[in-house]
């Protein structure tokens, strides 16, 4: 799995990334947080575009030029962000919202608090068209997420940051997901209420749907002291050039399998499965496509 160098224009990336993080989303946040505290508003960064540009300079090719149609980047890569930085708690008392760097519930008083962590990556599939695209024609889907390490200990001064690349051509599961959803759910509810258009594909991080797709990890940051003096440190980097392969893909954690999954594939003894592991894992009886009579031409999955 490597894009093609003709399409790699990007160069001394590293630097690049941390210019951009601190110039362009953790320093402009600083400002928003004293403003938060006189709006009572999200200091929360819009995730769409910044996340474009993070993924243009991690990947080293340039965008399309297409804003929010066409391809996201050059070489027809789609990006997908996803934020859990900022997102808005609730209150476990009054069932209030409570801002994330609030200590107590504005209403209450409690410091009882829910702290969300829910944002996801969404995959819209709405035709056989946008079908074929997603599985034949986009090379690699770059998946970057931004959350707080730390959440459980209600420690927000810290974010990490990885980006995580899928190639359909080469991670079975994955194609079989997206197939899933467009022909047991899209279809499904398009037949049940045309009218209505269904919800896209929730693709959740450090799933069990994530770990079967065999994410390949590019990159990985954390951003120390967020609120005050925001400080980059890049903890590993794949070079745009470098091969990917499913080899290095991933992890999946044991716990995430159900109890009768572990004793199925006899990973009992193990914490975390590697890609041979992983090959041996099917999808869940919810996560299967249906058979469908309708013709539907697209390259086979390659080994």
């Amino acid at each position: 799995m490597q894009i093609s160098r003709q399409f790699i224009s990007i160069d001394n990336n590293k630097e690049k990334i941390k210019s951009f993080l601190l110039d362009a989303m953790f320093k402009p946040r600083l400002s928003l947080i004293e403003w938060s505290k006189i709006t009572k508003q999200t200091p929360s960064f819009k995730i769409g575009y910044p996340v474009q540009h993070l993924a243009s300079l991690i990947t080293g090719v340039e965008g399309g030029r297409s804003g929010a149609r066409g391809d996201d980047l050059e070489d027809g890569s789609e990006v997908k962000g996803c934020n859990r930085v900022d997102q808005v708690d609730n209150c476990k008392e009054c069932k209030s919202k409570v801002l994330r760097l609030e200590t107590s519930c504005p209403k209450c008083g409690s410091e009882n608090i829910k702290r969300m962590d829910d944002s996801k990556w969404l995959i819209t599939v709405k035709s056989e068209d946008e079908l074929n695209l997603s599985l034949n024609l986009i090379p690699r889907f770059v998946f970057v997420i931004l959350y707080y390490p730390f959440l459980k200990e209600s420690n927000f001064d810290s974010v990490k940051i990885e980006a995580f690349e899928i190639w359909p051509q080469y991670s079975h599961k994955f194609r079989k997901l997206i197939e899933n959803y467009y022909f047991n759910i899209y279809l499904e509810h398009i037949k049940k209420n045309p009218k209505k258009t269904p919800a896209p594909q929730n693709f959740w991080p450090f799933s069990f749907q994530f770990y079967l797709s065999m994410p390949v990890k590019v990159f990985d940051c954390n951003v120390l002291n967020i609120n005050s003096k925001p400080e980059v440190n890049i903890n590993s980097y794949l070079e745009p050039y470098e091969v990917r392969s499913l080899d290095n893909c991933e992890l999946m954690p044991v716990n995430i399998l159900k109890k009768e999954e572990i004793k199925q594939y006899s990973f009992e003894g193990k914490d975390f499965l590697n890609k041979n592991d992983i090959d041996k894992i099917d999808l869940r009886d919810t996560q299967k496509a249906v058979p469908h009579k309708k013709k539907y031409q697209r390259i086979k999955a390659k080994n």
